[in-house]
């Protein structure tokens, strides 16, 4: 089921996803909440991770200055955030629902210059 943001036409999603990484007795299961947000037109790919944030754009570094610091991904055409890796209760996901609606008015602006 998808939702959309307040005046806007831009839909999102939000899931329990269950993954695994590595190969063998090395492989770990991570079970995460994650949001997945459609976009109205195409933005670069790329992926930021708590380590890798100041590699962004420049405009996006305040905005990054946050206490909750997500995992962010983009195909260009959508956009991949989560924070931890384990489910979160419904407080974790009404902020995460916040710092997307707060991104997304700041690449909105960002498309404007």
């Amino acid at each position: 089921m998808a939702f959309c943001y307040a005046d806007s036409a831009i839909r999102w999603e939000i899931a329990d996803i269950t993954f695994d990484e590595g190969a063998g007795i090395a492989t770990e299961v991570f079970h995460t909440t994650v949001q997945l947000v459609h976009l109205p037109r195409a933005i670069p790919e790329f992926t930021l991770e708590k380590d890798g944030i100041f590699g962004c754009f420049l405009e996006l570094v305040n905005f990054f200055k946050t206490p909750d610091i997500y995992h962010i991904e983009s195909n260009g055409e959508a956009l991949l955030i989560f924070k931890f890796s384990r489910e979160a209760p419904t407080k974790q996901v009404e902020r995460m629902l916040q710092f997307t609606s707060e991104l997304l008015e700041v690449i909105d602006q960002m498309s404007k210059i």
